[in-house]
């Protein structure tokens, strides 16, 4: 099961790295909080799955 989770975390982060903007782009605080705010709501996402697949 870890290693599926690591597996999605790695993915993740491609997918990440592929549709972020550019890095000067992220020099601008709001800009900064916005990635956060979404990478905290994917990364509750992922939580919510694992705590599901766990429990059954």
């Amino acid at each position: 099961m870890m290693v599926a989770l690591r597996g999605a975390s790695a993915l993740l982060v491609l997918f990440l790295a592929a549709f972020l903007p550019p890095p000067q782009c992220t020099q601008d605080p709001a800009m900064v909080h916005y990635i956060y705010q979404r990478f905290r709501v994917l990364e509750q996402g992922l939580e919510k799955c694992t705590q599901a697949v766990t429990t059954c």
